[in-house]
């Protein structure tokens, strides 16, 4: 996302939102403030496979995960986004560990400071549809 935000110049929340709402790949974006979870924005494909209710509790993100390191004001590796595996049973109360759901995904975050945290999800390859079929 930085770089697109960087090329475009426009913010990385902006750029996440138009990420995710041309359905590119399949992906969702979540805002966090310091004080917890503000908003989701999914991409079609994401909603048509059902991956919609999404973790909003702070307590509830993985230990060392890219979004709790950008939460914590750990400073960012070089890239400037911390970037971590998960699986959607970390981010998708229904879907049980180990399930046929459960696929990788890569969780990208990105701090923007006062403004709290951004988080870009995505799965690691092909699409949550695939799963479905």
């Amino acid at each position: 996302m930085l770089a697109l935000a960087n090329e475009f110049g426009t913010s990385v929340t902006s750029t996440s939102v138009r990420y995710v709402g041309l359905d590119i790949r399949p992906s969702l974006v979540v805002k966090w403030s310091a004080s917890g979870y503000q908003w989701k924005w999914l991409s079609a494909t994401t909603r048509l496979a059902n991956y919609r209710k999404t973790i909003e509790e702070p307590s509830r993100i993985v230990p060392g995960s890219a979004t709790a390191r950008a939460l914590s004001g750990e400073a960012p590796p070089s890239e400037g986004f911390f970037q971590t595996g998960t699986t959607a049973s970390a981010w998708f109360p229904f879907v049980s560990g180990g399930s046929w759901r459960d696929v990788i995904l890569i969780e990208q975050s990105v701090a923007l400071g006062k403004f709290g945290v951004i988080t870009l999800i995505y799965p690691d390859s092909g699409d949550f549809l695939e799963n479905n079929r």
